[in-house]
């Protein structure tokens, strides 16, 4: 850690900037992160709408919000329904998304065969449709 004084022109004091940084941790597998990826399947979007919904609808005993809660107490359980939605949507998205995947591979394949069989037909753009939306779900 080395202290680094800043411009005395822009204050009247010693300004100090110190940069301070720890070694590398691993997370281990104590730590959950949401696959951002998730977040663009409508699948995954409309089943974690209708839980948070649920989650204020029903009652506390239900397993609903509870206005007895403190705001932390409220978050924890917005988080753990959130990483529980994410846990076991996480296996049908990812099936949609190979299926989608290998979709519009065999629909690159036959655009490009029929871009060599027939010079003529103009086959440019949908080509680079399909280029795109492969490149998309990479």
């Amino acid at each position: 850690m080395k202290p680094q004084y800043l411009n005395r022109t822009w204050t009247d004091r010693a300004l100090m900037s110190i940069c301070i940084s720890s070694p590398r941790q691993d997370t281990g597998s104590g730590q959950w992160r949401l696959n951002i990826s998730l977040l663009q399947s409508k699948t995954f979007q409309d089943l974690l709408k209708k839980v948070l919904e649920l989650c204020f609808e029903l009652a506390p005993e239900e397993g609903g919000h509870d206005q007895k809660n403190t705001p932390q107490q409220q978050w924890e359980r917005i988080k753990s329904l959130m990483q529980a939605v994410a846990k076991n949507s996480s296996p049908l998205v990812r099936s949609q998304r190979n299926q989608q995947h290998k979709r519009l591979q065999r629909k690159h394949e036959i655009l490009v065969h029929e871009a060599s069989t027939d010079p003529n037909k103009e086959l440019r753009g949908t080509l680079e449709q399909t280029r795109k939306k492969l490149d998309e779900l990479q």
